[in-house]
Order: structure tokens, then sequence, then C-alpha cells
């Protein structure tokens, strides 16, 4: 996977380029974005996918190799109905951040949200993980390796918080003789029910 190398890096010149010329109306779109949309109902440990807004993430959204909708990837976990979103990025690393952030037009042109069949009890353990793994330091994982702990990718990250049960429904695949999750597999129709959906 050494040529997906330069695609990452290209990633991240684009998204901090991209923040650093954003015009100073995005504060105030952001803010309408917000008011906009209502997020309810939603649970701890559902899936939530965005398709980016540069070509970057046309690029990386092609490599899904079934359904070509989404580029990036994470886990919410509801806090007192206030909802946040567990991912990691190039630059920055793993992260929480409000799901009204993950999902600002700024970054999202859609997002859509993806529920699995399991226990509330399993939904908690899932989020107590995600919440350990912000205290350590992972990186990213620029081999796109399925096989490392100390570094993840934005699907790696969903997959490694899953529990068996739905962990071993997931379709990996192979690329270059290497094992890889890729975003669509986490959201295949068998396995994840669409629950909620946002074009921007």
């Amino acid at each position: 996977m050494k040529h997906l190398i330069p695609l990452v890096l290209l990633v991240l010149f684009f998204v901090g380029a991209g923040q650093f010329f954003l015009p100073s109306a995005a504060t105030s779109k952001k803010q309408v974005l917000q008011q906009q949309h209502s997020f309810e109902h939603l649970k701890t440990g559902d899936l939530i996918c965005r398709y980016g807004t540069d070509i970057i993430s046309y690029m990386i959204q092609q490599y899904n190799p079934r359904k070509k909708w989404y580029s990036h990837c994470g886990l919410l976990i509801d806090s007192n109905k206030k909802y946040w979103v567990i991912h990691i990025m190039g630059n920055g690393g793993l992260r929480m951040e409000p799901i009204e952030s993950f999902c600002d037009q700024s970054v999202a042109k859609e997002v859509g949200i993806f529920r699995y069949t399991i226990a509330d009890s399993i939904r908690n353990q899932m989020a107590d993980k995600a919440r350990a793994l912000l205290h350590q330091s992972i990186q990213f994982d620029y081999d796109f390796n399925l096989q490392t702990s100390n570094q993840l990718y934005c699907s790696e990250l969903v997959w490694t918080l899953l529990p068996s049960s739905i962990k071993q429904t997931v379709v990996i695949d192979s690329y270059q003789h290497k094992p890889i999750c890729f975003i669509d597999a986490l959201h295949d129709s068998l396995i994840a029910k669409p629950i909620w959906k946002l074009k921007n």
C-alpha cells in the first residue's frame, strides 16, 4: 500500500490549506447549519460516515470497492443527548468532536448514520474502549495495516471498536496482499441499518 502514502499526504495538505484559507463567513455558515439540523434519536455505537468537500475526498471515496458513498467515518457517542464523534485523521490523529462540526458544510457534502443491532451494554463498552484510546498515543496508520493496534486509519478504528459478533460479519478485503477494512464494508446493508442522512 506504499503508493497510498502520497494520497494521504495530499489529504493532509489540502485539509490544512483549506482550514488556513477558510473565509471568515464560514463561522456564520457553521452556526446556521447547527441550527438547521437537529440530531435526535441517535445512540452510542452508531456509525457515522461523511463525504468531504474536496477532490481528495472524491479520490478516497473511489477506493471503496462496492458502495462509493463516503470518504471518512467515525463512531458516535451519546453523552446526555450531546453527540460526539470519535474518529482519526492524519492531521491531528485521534480526536473526539461535536457531531455538528463533523457534519459542517465546510467539511461534509453528505453524511450518513448507520446502526448495528447490539445491546446497549455493548454500546457502552464500545464507548469506554473509544475513550480509553483517546488517552493513548494512537497515530494515523499511513500503511493502512489492519494488523497493528498502535496505528489506525478511520475505518480500522471503527472496526477495532466493534464487538466480535459484528466484527466477524464485516468483509475484510485484500489490497496489495494485505487485509484492509474499507468504509463501505462497515455500513453494509446486511449488518447496519441506515437511520439518518444529510446533504449539504
